[in-house]
């Protein structure tokens, strides 16, 4: 079986589907992974100099302008994920949580995050390893971003919450990793691709049958 080389630009519709529905191995692109590091380099680098940073040294929303100790930076990313895992009603089918993580994935090899390489590589290893966390469907808060439901698929990555299927080894977040799993609208992105993917199946099928 092929492994696509996943880039953070180069994901299309028909590759998400061979993926999601086809279980097709993904890695992490040597450029990308270049790229990531790279910006994470530049966080870093900042965090020395002193200089404040939304969400990495500071309180989140509300709480911008409260300065956060160095000894509590990790139990601060760690905390923002479990505060806004709260979501309800029924789990994503196996199906729509592939979807997301890999569109999570996606966005975060873009490396305009400033995490770690392996967080990308962890969310990598839930597809090929057909790992299923539960994440429910309410939640999302509209144009602020799937907090809820993405911070249910961070619990997952911290070795926390709830699978449908399987379970790997948790990371302990770094830098404003907490803030970068959850902030975002990757969730909606994921399930409007499948219903266009969806969509297109019935279009041919109605113009077959014409």
């Amino acid at each position: 079986m092929s492994t696509f080389t996943l880039t953070g630009n180069n994901l299309t519709l028909q590759k998400l589907e061979e993926i999601v529905y086809h279980n097709t191995s993904v890695s992490l692109g040597p450029s990308a992974q270049t790229q990531m590091e790279k910006s994470q380099k530049l966080l870093e680098k900042w965090h020395k100099e002193k200089k404040t940073i939304y969400g990495l040294n500071t309180g989140f929303g509300s709480l911008s302008d409260v300065k956060i100790k160095d000894q509590d930076l990790l139990t601060l990313q760690k905390n923002l994920v479990r505060s806004h895992a709260c979501g309800a009603g029924l789990p994503f089918s196996e199906e729509e949580v592939r979807a997301i993580v890999l569109v999570r994935a996606t966005s975060l090899a873009k490396g305009y995050s400033g995490v770690r390489p392996l967080l990308v590589t962890k969310l990598l290893e839930l597809l090929n390893k057909n790992v299923i966390p539960l994440i429910p469907q309410k939640g999302s808060v509209g144009a602020s971003g799937d907090l809820a439901p993405s911070a249910h698929l961070a619990l997952a990555l911290i070795g926390e919450g709830e699978f449908l299927k399987g379970k790997i080894a948790g990371i302990e977040l770094q830098g404003r990793e907490g803030l970068a799993l959850i902030n975002g609208t990757q969730v909606m992105t994921a399930l409007s691709a499948l219903n266009i993917l969806q969509a297109q199946k019935l279009a041919l099928l109605f113009y077959r049958k014409k």
